[in-house]
């Protein structure tokens, strides 16, 4: 019947435009899971003069399905000249560096594969040993970071983003600190969002305390300004950058922005589907 070849190809169009919406999530068809119960990061060794600080990330790992053989962190290289000096540990043992292209890091315990682009930088490591359901370890980060200071007349800055974007499991807790030397007095700081909890520290530290579980993709960019250092240069993205903010701020929209192209092909179904109705059904 024509009313019924009419509900086929009306439902089928439906979930043509369902399907092209929807985001696609990679499963984990293995089944295999765990939680970072804690994902702190430390900045310290803060140099002025020379634009470069150091950065210590510990990563507390909860094992609930495994096994595991190793991990990787994806680290952006925008908004920076350079990081260098990238170590990995598992405890408190060092992981030996082996040279490798992108498609053959060896499978050997204990080793970590270095590759970088111009997005970013991505350290491939194993484990020392093969984890199970039920374990726990701590994977330490540790890198130099050159060329992530601003200049500015007022003060300079630091911006730091802590965790990764996007992450196949939750991160039940966090937290920030920032150790600044003896003599460099913070003129402002806060944290992007803004209900990260502060407290200072001892020895002249900045400490943020996530609010609560940050699920698999909530992060936090910290931020705090300090007398201007007119020894240190603006780093050579920084003027490029600061346009892009200005021109961000007074420039409308982008007309092929994501909203306005979900809008598009919404309309576009609707008025497909008319059609359809008007090819497909007649009266008898």
């Amino acid at each position: 019947m024509r009313i019924t070849r009419f509900i086929v190809v009306s439902l089928l169009t439906v979930l043509v435009v369902v399907l092209t919406l929807a985001d696609t999530v990679e499963g984990h068809a293995d089944n295999r899971s765990l939680v970072w119960t804690r994902w702190d990061v430390a900045i310290s060794q803060i140099d002025t003069t020379n634009n470069v600080f150091h950065v210590t990330e510990t990563h507390q790992l909860n094992i609930l399905t495994g096994p595991y053989n190793g991990g990787d962190r994806e680290i952006p290289l925008g908004r920076m000249t350079d990081i260098r000096n990238a170590q990995v540990f598992d405890g408190d043992t060092p992981l030996k560096q082996v040279q490798s292209t992108v498609n053959d890091c060896p499978t050997t315990t204990g080793i970590v594969c270095v590759w970088r682009s111009d997005e970013q930088l991505v350290l491939y490591w194993n484990f020392i040993k093969q984890v199970q359901s039920g374990q726990t370890r701590t994977i330490r980060y540790e890198y130099d970071v050159f060329g992530a200071l601003r200049s500015y007349p007022a003060g300079d800055q630091l911006f730091w983003k802590a965790l990764a974007d996007n992450r196949p499991f939750p991160v039940l807790a966090s937290q920030v600190t920032i150790e600044l030397p003896a003599d460099l007095k913070p003129q402002k700081y806060t944290t992007y969002p803004a209900n990260w909890i502060f407290s200072q520290g001892d020895n002249n530290t900045l400490i943020f305390n996530s609010p609560g579980n940050l699920g698999t993709s909530d992060n936090v960019e910290v931020r705090f300004q300090y007398p201007h250092n007119p020894a240190m240069a603006p780093p050579p993205w920084q003027a490029a950058y600061d346009n892009s903010i200005r021109s961000a701020v007074t420039m409308p929209p982008p007309s092929d922005s994501p909203s306005i192209a979900i809008a598009s092909v919404t309309v576009f179904a609707v008025l497909f589907t008319f059609l359809l109705v008007l090819w497909t059904y007649r009266p008898s």
